[in-house]
């Protein structure tokens, strides 16, 4: 296991457990953070799941038994959901790609009339359309109610019918 070679960012002593949690975060960090490096290959995606197991250690500190094991289970937790997500992102990678060979000919000149929408139709139609997100989720993404969204998706193609049609 290696360690990360900038020393670990000094945690905040929790009030009500004194200085406890920051020696044990002292002594664990260096062997939690070699380890998540050495599950994801990656140093700043490890030092990242290092600290996000800590502050789940944190938690739970006072209710833990031996908070050494559950840092690194909870660390094992997180590289697999990491390993998780780099799978799907690079099967989207993938698949947009894919969808990028089949382009239609118009697509090319649509992009400059989606452009010069209002941001506010500009981005929903970008997510809706571009980003293949389906309304609920652009509704969450914009944090507009749905009902919104589906009246500006409607404003936006309206206004591109008009546009390429003149």
């Amino acid at each position: 296991m290696t360690a990360l070679p900038v020393p670990p960012p000094e945690p905040p002593p929790p009030p009500e457990r004194g200085g406890e949690f920051a020696d044990f975060y002292r002594e664990v960090w260096p062997a939690l953070a070699g380890y998540c490096e050495s599950l994801v290959r990656d140093e700043e995606l490890g030092a990242e799941l290092a600290q996000e197991a800590m502050v789940r250690v944190y938690v739970r500190y006072g209710l833990l038994a031996d908070a050494r094991p559950y840092a690194f289970r909870v660390a094992t937790n997180l590289a697999r959901d990491a390993w998780r997500r780099g799978e799907s992102e690079r099967a989207a990678v993938v698949a947009l790609g894919e969808r990028a060979l089949v382009t239609d000919e118009g697509r090319d000149a649509l992009l400059p009339v989606v452009r010069a929408l209002p941001k506010h139709l500009r981005d929903t139609v970008l997510l809706h359309y571009w980003a293949d997100l389906r309304v609920e989720d652009v509704a969450r993404a914009l944090h507009r109610p749905v009902g919104t969204v589906k009246r500006r998706l409607h404003d936006a193609r309206r206004r591109l019918a008009e546009e390429l049609s003149s």
